[in-house]
């Protein structure tokens, strides 16, 4: 598994070079920033390449995203080109629970024409039980309908920041022994219908969430290669 998802990131990142270079170059900064040995670095290519097919295919007129960061730039970009090519409709809102990474990394990598297309907003995150299911959600969360959902957040897996200069910490989430899995999308879906949800990685989160809105999940699909 390990060599045929490093043969299709190395293969993600040649296309991106060759068929869209201005977010390359974009991708290439600002991974540089993050500080990832090679092997996690290579992972945001394959990711970048796999969301904007998905992104300029499905066509959502509003995305909402969990986690920012590269794919952040994936969405913005696809953004541009769909509002250049069909209307002036298409926006992302994207949410983080850092407001010192959003502040040094993820805003300033924001071109200032991809801004009119994207609204970053910083959220602190909060704890709630399903059943005997721990969740941890954005307190903020925008009430328009949503179209696609991308799941890449909050972030909790200890110490994930801890060798960052922006790390932080929330006191509800220091002495929790069990880690929650990524709650938001049970949430949204009581409002939204036609949602579709991409969850990056997150196998806990994945199986909760099937558990909670198994009556409401039409289709779904693993795709091996970007682990999505």
């Amino acid at each position: 598994q390990k060599f045929f998802r490093l043969r299709y990131q190395k293969k993600a990142k040649e296309i991106i070079n060759q068929n869209h270079k201005e977010l390359f170059l974009l991708l290439e900064n600002i991974i540089i920033k993050f500080k990832f040995d090679y092997k996690h670095s290579m992972t945001f290519w394959g990711d970048s390449l796999f969301l904007l097919n998905f992104y300029l295919k499905f066509k959502p007129k509003l995305t909402l995203e969990f986690g920012s960061g590269a794919s952040t730039l994936v969405f913005c970009y696809g953004a541009k080109l769909l509002n250049k090519n069909f209307s002036n409709d298409y926006k992302i809102i994207s949410i983080d629970e850092n407001e010192s990474y959003l502040d040094h990394i993820v805003k300033p990598a924001i071109p200032q024409d991809y801004r009119q297309y994207i609204d970053i907003q910083f959220s602190e995150t909060d704890l709630k039980y399903y059943k005997n299911d721990l969740g941890i959600y954005y307190k903020n969360k925008p009430k328009e309908k949503i179209d696609l959902i991308y799941v890449d957040g909050p972030q909790f897996n200890k110490g994930v920041y801890d060798k960052s200069e922006y790390k932080y910490n929330e006191k509800n989430l220091m002495n929790i022994k069990t880690k929650p899995f990524d709650s938001d999308t049970i949430d949204i879906l009581e409002q939204n219908n036609g949602l579709v949800v991409i969850i990056d990685q997150r196998i806990s989160s994945v199986w909760k969430l099937i558990k909670y809105t198994r009556h409401r999940i039409i289709n779904r699909k693993y795709f091996f290669s970007a682990k999505k």
